[in-house]
């Protein structure tokens, strides 16, 4: 069977940003911002087509405000204090409102209603000579693009939904080194725990996974100039549920 379906989908994205910074005195610093996104969506189907989609008209908004203030006693010491916010939005192929067969059993189908994903980012952490540091994390995600998976006899149907929120809470340490001219090497690790709600009659209403894992990086300098360097990277992380 052939399918023929033309669609149009426009985007009009806008995104504006203040910030300021503010130094109370020279062991306290702090910049703080606010930026709006609002994303206009329009779908409409044109050509002669045998399968009529509806038309989409959304408008989506978020709020996304920032901070990080830093207070250093000494220059051996410095705690820090972070709030960052973000939005992912959906990509085309998940908005796309047809049916796509994956093979003999898996169909898959994009949602027109889907909307960007946010996440807010809290983090406090002290640093030791700049070297070393800790740091605890909390992390939200709010309206995550999830895929859902139903069956209907022997095939089985997915679509992403707007379907789970997340709440993560977490511990950092790591180290730094650059006492050598030709090198300098940072490892660091990270463990927390995630709770996972949804409204979805297909997820689990809750769920929890701990997470785990690792980075290291090393960095090489091979002439005095600077031109000729090298790196190795590399980065674990471990099972979840």
């Amino acid at each position: 069977m052939n399918q023929k379906n033309d669609i149009r989908w426009n985007e009009f994205i806008v995104t504006p940003y203040v910030s300021g910074t503010i130094r109370f005195a020279s062991k306290w610093w702090m910049r703080a911002g606010l930026r709006y996104s609002g994303t206009q969506s329009r779908l409409k189907q044109i050509g002669d087509n045998s399968t009529e989609i509806p038309r989409v008209s959304n408008y989506y908004n978020a709020w996304l405000p920032t901070l990080h203030a830093t207070y250093s006693p000494s220059s051996r010491h410095q705690v820090a204090f972070t709030f960052n916010s973000s939005i992912e939005r959906p990509k085309f192929k998940d908005l796309n409102p047809f049916v796509w067969q994956i093979n003999e059993h898996t169909f898959y189908k994009g949602n027109t209603t889907l909307h960007p994903q946010r996440s807010y980012t809290m983090g406090l952490g002290y640093t030791f000579m700049s070297a070393l540091y800790f740091r605890g994390s909390l992390k939200s995600d709010r309206d995550m693009i999830t895929p859902v998976s139903i069956m209907k006899g022997d095939k089985i149907y997915a679509q992403v939904e707007n379907a789970q929120n997340s709440l993560f809470l977490g511990l950092e340490a790591g180290y730094y080194f650059d006492k050598l001219n030709w090198m300098s090497a940072s490892i660091d690790s990270y463990y927390g725990r995630n709770k996972y709600t949804s409204d979805s009659h297909e997820l689990l209403p809750e769920s929890h996974s701990n997470e785990w894992g690792m980075n290291g990086y090393l960095e090489f300098t091979f002439n005095k100039k600077r031109t000729w360097t090298g790196y190795v990277s590399g980065e674990y992380a471990g099972r979840k549920q």
